[in-house]
């Protein structure tokens, strides 16, 4: 198996020498508010690259944008492509890249997601895999902590949260080599965010701390995307989240992927794990939602959720035997603060 992780620094110094190995012609791409924060930043560092002026990539990641810029022509004359700021812009100019065959490097302005590492691209809410489009990534603590705060704690309880779904999901599985690495580092990400993540949480500032959390969110995530078997992707707390995402409305008032801290505390009751208490009080502690109500939901749904969660195909290989009777206890016994009350 050929497997080619992305390069990343963290900062923008070697941008030229870096990006000029693959090329001199630029075209940048982005969000409006990331090109207008980050490209001051990425101006310094460029030396004696030709580069476009900055083109807005769209408002959502669609094969509509794709389309638009593949006709741009400084996209068409670029030799390299550069993506900057959150999921969906960097996703769309990814599936750019790939389709024109250009190289992508990426500079993500949040830690939300692991979209500037990964080899996944989500267009329209489809996963597209992508492989070796993404060259390097480059990331500036002081663009990303400058950010709304909520990016870095959406993408902190993402990865807590992964860190034990796709575990979860691949136990009991024979596992490549590239299973084990993505499984070893996933351990890692999980005990940073135990003795990292409430003081990053706390002083959403530059200092170590924050600066561990942002990398696992974008860089080690993302490597575990490359490694990982893709059905391992996603498990019961992804079901979850994703049932919870069809509600009416719900993305509305929430964010993208808000609701997956909330899935991983209904696996980690029904797997009975050692951690349930110690994951419950990190995400109460730190404002993540462990009740319907946090996400804005009524308790009248639970039962709805449950079913959805029961149609996902992310739960046709699950490797545990879960009924939609199980989910909805589960929810029940957060709703009645049971793990509160059983300490």
């Amino acid at each position: 198996m050929n497997i080619r992780l992305p390069g990343y620094s963290t900062s923008y110094e070697d941008i030229y020498e870096v990006v000029s190995r693959y090329g001199n012609s630029v075209a940048i791409i982005g969000g409006e508010q990331a090109l207008l924060y980050a490209m001051p930043y990425i101006k310094e560092f460029l030396g004696e690259l030709n580069v476009s002026e900055p083109i807005i990539y769209g408002n959502a990641a669609k094969m509509e944008n794709v389309e638009v810029l593949k006709k741009n022509k400084d996209v068409e004359s670029s030799d390299v492509l550069f993506a900057i700021g959150g999921g969906k812009a960097i996703d769309t100019v990814k599936m750019l890249g790939y389709e024109l065959n250009k190289p992508v490097f990426t500079f993500p302005t949040i830690s939300s997601t692991p979209a500037a590492v990964s080899d996944v691209a989500y267009i329209e809410g489809i996963p597209y895999f992508i492989k070796n489009i993404v060259k390097h990534t480059f990331i500036n603590d002081d663009i990303i902590i400058n950010a709304p705060y909520m990016y870095f704690h959406l993408g902190v309880g993402y990865i807590f949260s992964k860190s034990y779904e796709i575990l979860f999901k691949s136990r009991g599985m024979e596992l490549t080599y590239e299973d084990r690495l993505a499984t070893t580092i996933l351990s890692q990400i999980n005990r940073d965010v135990f003795t990292s993540g409430k003081m990053a949480l706390d002083s959403f500032k530059k200092n170590g701390h924050t600066h561990k959390l942002i990398l696992d969110s974008i860089v080690l995530m993302g490597y575990v995307f490359i490694l990982i078997n893709k059905e391992f992707y996603n498990g019961l707390a992804g079901s979850i989240c994703e049932a919870i995402n069809q509600i009416d409305d719900y993305g509305i008032l929430n964010l993208e992927n808000e609701a997956l801290p909330f899935g991983i505390l209904v696996n980690l009751i029904i797997e009975k794990s050692n951690d349930m208490y110690r994951a419950y009080d990190f995400l109460k502690d730190n404002r993540y939602p462990i009740k319907l109500i946090d996400l804005k939901m009524k308790t009248s749904l639970l039962n709805k959720i449950s079913e959805q969660t029961m149609n996902n195909k992310h739960m046709t290989d699950y490797p545990k035997v879960i009924s939609k009777h199980d989910i909805f206890r589960a929810m029940i016994l957060l709703e009645e603060d049971f793990l509160l009350n059983t300490k």
